[in-house]
């Protein structure tokens, strides 16, 4: 059972909560689930879910699809959080025979980071500010969708409004966006959020792709992880990657450790 008085298990999901509300999100504690709604970005799956407990709670997987669409009567979509603290954590069987897909990521945490130096010269790491970073910070994402084969005018919009969301984060939450720069250029950017208690939340760690294996990654999140806890008193940072993609191992490199498995079920909607 769920209220503002009591901590979610996942550590992943907390943070998840944490950045959502940051960004604008309305999340709201029911007696059995938390909903997250992000007005006017019915096209953000993770803006836009339901978590629920490990145990249902009660429900089986046909009431917690009723519950998501009681919720979002309009979403084309279905996204539910799985809340369960373990390594590795057990999608929901019942929800995948619905039609839901599993989708797990590995949630990792240090106090503090190994320093990364393998970078050329002529780098600046800085805070991203003003308009101009900005611009240069969707350069960056599209060039990134691009190289992955995800470019279309609908994603494209998907990242404008990303970029203004994080833009608006960055103004109240000073020194959250950071940028490595050669020349002026901008070629890798992250954000990493201080939430309540000390516990900071790395996003968006982002590479040109004309400039991956450089050492600009490591070096970004090694310095900004160090500056959120020198200057921004973070106790505890957290950073969520793909176990079987490539960033998982730069970040244990820099000292990061699994200490769970987030759980996402999600049904996206079909091409039209």
């Amino acid at each position: 059972m769920y209220s503002q008085a009591v901590d979610i298990k996942s550590l992943g999901w907390r943070t998840d909560l944490m950045v959502r509300g940051l960004a604008g999100s309305l999340v709201a504690y029911a007696p059995d689930h938390v909903v997250v709604r992000t007005a006017g970005r019915s096209d953000v799956y993770w803006g836009n879910f339901i978590l629920i407990p490990a145990d249902g709670a009660g429900r089986d997987a046909a009431g917690w699809l009723q519950v998501f669409a009681g919720e979002f009567p309009r979403a084309r979509h279905v996204a539910i959080g799985i809340d369960q603290k373990t390594v590795p954590a057990t999608p929901s069987a019942d929800l995948e025979a619905l039609g839901l897909t599993a989708e797990l990521n590995s949630v990792l945490t240090a106090t503090s980071l190994n320093e990364s130096n393998a970078v050329a010269d002529g780098i600046e790491i800085r805070p991203l500010l003003g308009d101009s970073d900005w611009e240069q910070v969707l350069a960056l994402r599209l060039a990134v969708a691009r190289a992955e084969g995800r470019e279309s005018a609908e994603h494209a919009g998907f990242l404008q409004d990303a970029v203004s969301e994080a833009a608006a984060v960055a103004a109240r939450q000073v020194e959250s966006y950071f940028g490595a720069f050669r020349g002026g250029m901008l070629l890798c950017s992250l954000g990493v959020l201080v939430g309540t208690g000390g516990v900071a939340r790395f996003q968006d760690v982002e590479t040109h792709p004309e400039h991956r294996r450089q050492g600009l990654a490591g070096r970004l999140v090694s310095q900004a992880g160090g500056n959120a806890v020198r200057r921004r008193g973070a106790v505890l940072l957290v950073i969520v990657a793909d176990p079987m993609g490539p960033a998982i191992g730069l970040y244990r490199k820099l000292g990061f450790k699994e200490v769970e498995t987030q759980v996402q079920m999600l049904m996206v909607p079909s091409p039209a």
